[in-house]
């Protein structure tokens, strides 16, 4: 064999035992990966939303940029993963929770914000009585007044109650006959029966008749009531009163 041919074959020899050493090194390691940003999220959602489910108000869980932190090694990942589920459940709970009770999920309350405040109870009543108001004013300050007692442990609307069923009777606006017999729910002072029952007979407003039956309900037992109700729910012209004067009758509201 010549000897150019004997150094060709040596130099595929050599060609094909190099290549065969470079394919059998081993794979270079993958970079670790950094999960410190996602897991200094997830500890600041988990803080936010922790917080949040004391108070009892919604987050929007916006979590701070994430400051430095220590390098995560990969196995930590499935850990975040199942964190990050368990934060998504929670989530979608304590939302679900929040919108039935009527608190629009995503606005917090401002921190150390406070009520505005109310009021007095004098102040409230003095209101009430003003005739120099309107009559949606005074309406408004007997809606405060609901509720809350005077020094004596007396329901505050007690004291205002002669101004307020005047305002009623004299007013030409069946909308407000009719909030004034809303607001009186629960009072059974013997001053409101008549009215009540003078409204449900012969009121042309037909939500007036209906809040006059439902307040009424408060009077039972009482033989002049119940055959006011029965009268109602057997003859009035509109269906809603005929029904709410059943519902009274029955004693519910």
């Amino acid at each position: 064999m010549k000897p150019f041919v004997l150094a060709g074959f040596a130099l595929l020899v050599a060609c094909v035992a190099l290549g065969l050493a470079v394919l059998d090194r081993p794979a270079p390691p993958a970079p670790a990966v950094d999960l410190a940003p996602i897991a200094a999220r997830l500890d600041a959602i988990e803080a936010r939303l922790a917080e949040a489910e004391t108070r009892g108000a919604p987050t929007d869980l916006a979590p701070p940029r994430a400051a430095e932190a220590p390098r995560v090694a990969p196995s930590a990942e499935r850990e975040l993963d199942g964190r990050m589920r368990e934060l998504e459940k929670r989530l979608e709970s304590f939302s679900a929770r929040e919108t039935r009770v009527g608190v629009p999920v995503g606005q917090v309350r401002p921190s150390g914000a406070r009520d505005e405040p109310r009021p007095d109870l004098a102040e409230l009543q003095k209101r009430a009585r003003d005739t120099g108001l309107s009559e949606l004013e005074r309406l408004a300050a007997l809606r405060e007044l609901r509720g809350q007692r005077d020094a004596n442990g007396a329901d505050a609307r007690l004291a205002v109650l002669d101004e307020i069923l005047r305002l009623a009777q004299g007013s030409t606006d069946g909308n407000v006959r009719a909030d004034t017999w809303r607001q009186l729910s629960h009072v059974t002072d013997p001053r409101l029966k008549a009215p009540l029952l003078d409204a449900l007979a012969l009121d042309v407003h037909a939500k007036s008749r209906e809040e006059a039956a439902e307040t009424l309900a408060d009077f039972l037992p009482d033989a002049g009531v119940e055959a006011a109700l029965r009268h109602a729910a057997e003859n009035d012209a509109d269906d809603a009163v005929r029904r709410q004067a059943r519902v009274s009758r029955a004693g519910g509201r």
